[in-house]
């Protein structure tokens, strides 16, 4: 049977603390590629609500990548992959 890996991958403050990551098992890559459009969009809402810049979650290859200012610096990118259990 396998199930999919949300991998989660945050940068707290910036480059100065460096990334922070977050795993979740999930049963399908269906149920994975749901929970991370939502994680984007609740990583977004909270960025919004703290910074004066824009917050935008756009696709990178297969990966969804949160991404604020004019200049696109990444907050957050989140990944799905297949695992065996």
């Amino acid at each position: 049977m396998s199930g999919s890996l949300l991998v989660v991958i945050t940068y707290l403050a910036g480059a100065s603390w460096g990334p922070a990551n977050s795993l979740a098992l999930l049963p399908s890559l269906l149920e994975c590629t749901r929970s991370r459009v939502l994680v984007a969009a609740s990583i977004q809402a909270v960025a919004r609500s703290n910074s004066t810049t824009s917050v935008e979650v756009i696709e990178d290859g297969d990966d969804v990548v949160v991404r604020a200012g004019a200049v696109g610096r990444e907050m957050a990118r989140l990944s799905c992959v297949t695992v065996q259990k």
